[in-house]
């Protein structure tokens, strides 16, 4: 592909990307499949939940799949620009062999299935493709969050709870993650119900565990202590801090942990500061961390990832890994748009029938 941009023709299509509960929004990252090569450098495309005619500078064929992020010009034009280490040619392996399994399991390629099946993937679990299509279900009543809530859901049914809308809502919100003000609304009306009368039947959870967040008893604290008896386990933990600047910070820091083996796998830490967003991750060989990978948004310019890389390296190689090399990488890999994963490609799947 020699271009690195892939621009949306303006029909009547925009209107639906501009309703849709998957709009295209500006700065969202969304994963694209190319479905039709319509001739003259214009293609059919699937994208943030809906198909677009696109017009593209490079070659692309129908199966390309690749991750881009979105831009809104003046005129209101969607530009997707093409992330160069994330595109996958028809045939290729990596997304599109797993595109090529959603659609096999009767489940359309979009963003929101490559993700949960990825979560899944890294949570070493097998693809359900009932548990995705429940997911699913539940992760369009987030409109925007549809990839945050997916995984939530996923993380949830995966311990054997059958959530609705207000559990997921409620560990998100747990989770330190703003899930828009319906949702909010609707988790301080269902608290306050809790306390002044819990209703019949309600869900165990809420009674065993009412406190509101941020106390420290509560649903995300109780899924944090609940193993899976297979498969890997997240821990997920929420900080704020301010430096001596009194600048604050937040984010959150996700440790996926094997128990079986008790080892840690990787420690993935994503921190917003100053408007901009920072992403690492730390894969483990034992007690060594073997690998770092680390974005940004907005990107570090070009000339300045190399030095970027040679100081995380040797800060890592001179502390816990007692001065042994650590390979240390600008990757896009480390970006975590989810609750939990981060966008790794899966390289191996296995289907639970």
């Amino acid at each position: 592909m020699t271009g690195n941009s892939v621009q949306y023709i303006r029909t009547q299509n925009i209107a639906l990307a501009e309703n849709s509960s998957s709009a295209l929004r500006e700065g969202s990252v969304v994963s694209v499949k190319v479905l039709k090569n319509l001739g003259g450098g214009k293609f059919t495309v699937f994208a943030g939940g809906n198909r677009f005619n696109v017009t593209s500078a490079g070659s692309l064929k129908p199966g390309d799949v690749f991750t881009a992020q979105v831009s809104i010009s003046s005129d209101g034009t969607v530009i997707l620009r093409i992330r160069p280490d994330s595109f996958s040619q028809a045939g290729s392996g990596g997304v599109n062999e797993l595109a090529s399994l959603l659609e096999k399991m009767g489940l359309f390629p979009d963003d929101v299935n490559l993700k949960l099946v990825s979560f899944l993937q890294q949570s070493g679990v097998k693809i359900d493709r009932i548990l995705i299509a429940r997911a699913r279900t539940l992760a369009k009543l987030f409109p925007g969050k549809e990839k945050l809530a997916s995984e939530a859901a996923a993380l949830l049914l995966e311990k054997g709870i059958e959530p609705d809308e207000e559990l997921v809502a409620e560990f998100i919100l747990s989770c330190g993650e703003d899930d828009g003000k319906k949702h909010q609304k609707n988790f301080n009306n269902q608290h306050k119900k809790q306390k002044d009368a819990p209703a019949e039947g309600e869900c165990f959870l809420k009674k065993l565990y009412p406190a509101p967040v941020p106390n420290t008893d509560g649903l995300l604290t109780f899924m944090n202590h609940l193993k899976e008896k297979d498969g890997k386990h997240w821990l997920i933990l929420p900080f704020e801090w301010k430096d001596d600047e009194a600048e604050a910070s937040s984010g959150k820091i996700r440790l996926l942990l094997d128990p079986q083996r008790k080892l840690t796998e990787k420690i993935s830490i994503s921190c917003n500061k100053s408007g901009k967003k920072y992403f690492f991750v730390l894969y483990f060989n034992q007690s060594m961390v073997k690998e770092v990978r680390f974005c940004t948004l907005p990107p570090l310019l070009t000339e300045k990832i190399p030095s970027s890389e040679k100081r995380l390296g040797e800060l890592f190689g001179s502390g816990m890994n007692l001065n042994d090399s650590v390979s240390v990488n600008y990757s896009t890999s480390a970006l975590t748009d989810g609750l939990c994963s981060n966008e790794e490609v899966p390289v191996s799947f296995e289907i639970n029938a």
